[in-house]
């Protein structure tokens, strides 16, 4: 008899959600999401920066419930979460290892407690639900981050393929990413052949990923997307799922890949 195929689980993670972000593009994805019967995480900017590598003070954009109007179903059944990524995504001048940008990284414990109770406060007040989840833009973050998000009563923090600092005396609950979207069919078919139990790919994206929104940054087109979509779909052993509703199977030590 024929063993039935490992059981994957997959989270995927659309970064950079803003006031700015381009709406036609995010419509088209969630027709794609409800088509292949998927669910999405969208890391959502409170309040979008002009020009994110510039640490100088700048006018902010907030984002307003017309951004949500055409979402809100897709909210309220769960096809999308919506998690808190940074306040406004907006690097400061002391990058973490002198490269690498970052909006909380070094910043004392204060100051990240107001910027991220600001962004929560103001999510949740447009979508009327409860924001846990956290994206850290550029996936960086320091202790003083991880002490902040506890004591706003986060549930869990999404980052880079490396999951970062861990302040182990917390509840906070970590979730990895695996890998980009360009990446995805091949690590999906790599990882059915290595033995590990009920494994999670976290992969996450960006509107300038696709040729159709960036020429020039793009790594794949919408319709290759939509075909990455229907090959998933076509898959019985893949459960799709959010950040959220990962975080109470999900161990960050066990099952990284």
């Amino acid at each position: 008899m024929k063993p039935s195929p490992k059981k994957i689980n997959l989270v995927l993670r659309l970064d950079d959600f803003s006031e700015k972000s381009d709406t036609d593009f995010e419509l088209q994805l969630v027709r794609m999401l409800k088509k292949y019967d998927l669910k999405c995480t969208f890391g959502a900017i409170p309040f979008i920066c002009d020009d994110r590598y510039d640490f100088k003070k700048q006018n902010l954009t907030p984002i307003t419930s017309s951004k949500f109007k055409e979402l809100k179903f897709e909210i309220d059944t769960g096809v999308i979460e919506i998690a808190l990524h940074g306040f406004a995504h907006q690097t400061k001048k002391n990058r973490m290892h002198g490269h690498i940008p970052t909006e909380f990284y070094g910043m004392n414990y204060s100051s990240q407690l107001s910027l991220l109770k600001k962004g929560k406060d103001h999510l949740e007040n447009i979508v009327n639900t409860e924001i846990d989840i956290f994206i850290p833009p550029w996936n960086t973050y320091d202790t003083n981050t991880l002490k902040a998000l506890e004591e706003l009563g986060f549930k869990g923090i999404s980052t880079g393929k490396r999951c970062g600092q861990v302040y182990r005396e917390s509840e906070l609950k970590y979730l990895p990413g695996t890998c980009k979207i360009s990446e995805l069919r091949c690590t999906i078919e790599n990882l059915e052949l290595l033995d590990r139990k009920d494994p999670f790919i976290v992969v996450w994206f960006h509107e300038y990923d696709f040729y159709d929104i960036d020429p020039q940054k793009g790594i794949m087109s919408l319709d290759e997307l939509d075909q990455l979509f229907e090959w998933i779909a076509s898959k019985v052993n893949i459960k799709s799922r959010t950040i959220g509703d990962s975080m109470d199977t999900y161990s960050t030590l066990d099952n990284s890949l």
